[in-house]
């Protein structure tokens, strides 16, 4: 995902990553399944649940496939945009150098201004007008690093939903006041064989 909501002044690089974001940075998402220790990252649809007043952080809520001893088993999770965007400020994981593969990049070695970061309305970006003018070193960083090293995890810890009968490939989500005016959010769950259904998080 881009890291820049607007990501304006993102017109690729000059030599590197011609017509490519260079805002663009990737983390796993991932969603705890039926048995302790077993997560997934096959993400099957995202629905993003924006607070209608303007106040308040959008929630995504997640559909996840597993294959578990021969049965196919959907699960539901709920993620926050402000640990989405603490995983995207962390450390990076190291995917060329044989040595040290998958170990986060130490931080004295992620170049200045930080790789992904917006370039508009940026004050560390006063000096370029564009993505075309970053140091080569920055944006030969971004292409060789664009997974973060830490995941994703649900914002509760644990997953909203699981079945093993059913396999779920669409979510819709929607936030619906009750008569005593308390809101809950309501998914609609497109299932494999054509059925919908649904689910309110009450907890």
């Amino acid at each position: 995902m881009p890291m820049c909501l607007s990501p304006q002044g993102d017109l690729g690089g000059l030599t590197s990553l011609q017509k490519k974001w260079t805002t663009f940075l990737k983390a796993d998402l991932r969603c705890p399944g039926p048995v302790d220790g077993r997560t997934s990252s096959v993400l099957q649809d995202m629905a993003i649940l924006r607070p209608e007043t303007g106040v308040g952080a959008p929630v995504f809520y997640g559909i996840f496939f597993f294959q578990w001893e021969g049965a196919a088993i959907s699960a539901v999770c709920a993620f926050r945009s402000s640990h989405i965007r603490t995983v995207l400020n962390g450390p990076f994981r190291e995917l060329k150098d044989d040595c040290t593969r998958g170990q986060p990049v130490m931080e004295s070695e992620v170049p200045q201004p930080r790789p992904g970061e917006c370039i508009a309305n940026n004050p560390k970006f006063q000096q370029f007008n564009s993505s075309l003018f970053l140091p080569d070193r920055v944006l030969t960083f971004i292409r060789d690093h664009p997974l973060m090293y830490r995941p994703v995890l649900p914002a509760d810890g644990h997953s909203l939903l699981v079945t093993t009968d059913t396999v779920y490939l669409r979510v819709v989500a929607h936030r619906v006041a009750s008569l005593s005016g308390k809101e809950y959010d309501v998914l609609y769950l497109g299932t494999e064989d054509g059925h919908l259904h649904r689910a309110v998080r009450i907890g």
